[in-house]
């Protein structure tokens, strides 16, 4: 997930991995934090329900992102 801190002029945006919890934070736009995901292999899953996940690389198995399709 991209989770956003903060308000006003002190947001933040957190890349967290929906599977272990690994997060990178410090962005101060959210496509700055989607734009780090792409360039560092996260996967982008879309579960069969509708619900977005984001995998870290370490994480990003068949299996795992298989997981979480079926959610």
């Amino acid at each position: 997930m991209i989770e956003k801190s903060g308000w006003g002029t002190f947001e933040e945006y957190t890349l967290i991995c929906d599977h272990c919890e690994e997060s990178v934070e410090g962005f101060t736009e959210f496509e700055d934090a989607v734009r780090h995901k792409k360039r560092n292999d996260w996967a982008s899953i879309k579960s069969d329900s509708g619900d977005w996940y984001e995998i870290c690389p370490e994480c990003a198995s068949r299996e795992t992102i298989e997981e979480y399709r079926r959610k």
